[in-house]
């Protein structure tokens, strides 16, 4: 009988060797349990078999980093990238390692690259956007989330996100895109309608900001974001009765929410019921809030207690001295308190 052929020899080596997939398996697997010397020889002995094989560069690379020699890491992973452009796992390790260096655009440049090649890796690039935001960079943010949102084109999430440091760059038109987007995503949703509203407020579009308030209120009737948002917005076109309404259900719904109740105080206060907004503010009076000491001084210069609101007045005025109101309600105050004091009258309401 003829003799059984033998096997084929592997691609590299002699026959019998480990293949170079063989090789790096087991340098990724040392590298797994904590070995990075072991995986960093399995590194070089994949390079002895293949000199230009991107994945024993990465797999050096990732040896090195493992073993906090960040240089000569960041070396083998770009020489990975040259010998292969599209590696994605390399381009997400320099990704990574320039975004635990904060070099936010070569992080951006890399995991944009890698989302290109694999849009889960759109979730890094989120990452690295709150990194830039959270450092107080909003210039990097603005680019990599919007680069993410090309990614992740319906990410409700992200296009808030994305608004929301537009709006904190004071860029407020070009917020308005990524709102109304994220609010025809999720058009019941109140908080993304409630915060396409208040940008609108803010740009002077008070119209369409009502409009976005009630749909949000329609979606939430408790959603206090958009109770106060609707209510301040009615309270500045003289609309006191609902703005009085919308602050007191907002109130309902978070006691101590502060916009919340200095807005139902306002707006009592506006209305001439000094009382309830004295009793809307009662249980805030022991609070540090500039607003709140100021709006509690107001409620009392106007029940005829001038002693009382200057000494609120200068309470808020020196929680926060960049405020103009206080110091000048106190000197008003004072000069109320004083003429009184001087003829001899009796304040009114006592």
């Amino acid at each position: 009988a003829a003799a059984a052929p033998a096997p084929p020899a592997p691609a590299h080596g002699k026959p019998g060797a480990a293949s170079l997939e063989e090789i790096l398996a087991g340098g990724r697997a040392a590298l797994a349990r904590g070995d990075a010397f072991m995986a960093q020889s399995m590194a070089n002995r994949g390079l002895e078999l293949d000199p230009v094989s991107s994945e024993a560069y990465r797999l050096l690379g990732d040896s090195y980093a493992a073993r906090g020699e960040k240089t000569l890491a960041e070396a083998n992973w770009k020489q990975s990238l040259r010998l292969n452009e599209q590696n994605e796992a390399t381009l997400v390790s320099l990704g990574e390692f320039y975004v635990a260096e904060k070099s936010w655009t070569p992080a951006l440049d890399h995991l944009k690259r890698a989302a290109a090649l694999n849009p889960a890796n759109g979730q890094r690039l989120v990452l690295l956007a709150r990194g830039a935001r959270g450092a107080g960079d909003l210039e990097t943010a603005r680019r990599v989330y919007a680069a993410a949102a090309e990614v992740l084109p319906t990410d409700v999430s992200l296009l808030t996100e994305l608004g929301a440091v537009l709006v904190a760059s004071r860029d407020l038109d070009a917020a308005v895109a990524p709102l109304m987007k994220a609010a025809g995503l999720a058009p019941d949703n109140p908080r993304v309608r409630a915060n396409l509203a208040a940008v609108l407020r803010a740009k002077g579009q008070a119209r369409e900001a009502e409009r976005e308030y009630r749909e949000a209120l329609r979606a939430d009737a408790k959603h206090v974001p958009a109770l106060c948002g609707l209510g301040a917005l009615l309270l500045g076109e003289g609309k006191l009765q609902e703005a009085g309404d919308l602050f007191a259900a907002a109130v309902a719904a978070d006691p101590r929410q502060l916009d919340a109740v200095l807005g139902l105080a306002r707006a009592r206060r506006l209305s001439r019921d000094l009382a309830g907004a004295a009793a809307a503010l009662e249980g805030l009076r022991d609070l540090p809030d500039a607003a709140v000491l100021n709006e509690a001084g107001a409620v009392a210069y106007e029940q005829g207690h001038y002693e009382d609101a200057r000494v609120l007045f200068e309470s808020a005025a020196s929680r926060d001295a960049s405020l103009p109101e206080p110091k000048a309600n106190a000197a008003k105050a004072k000069a109320a308190a004083e003429f009184l004091k001087a003829v001899g009258a009796t304040p009114p309401g006592i």
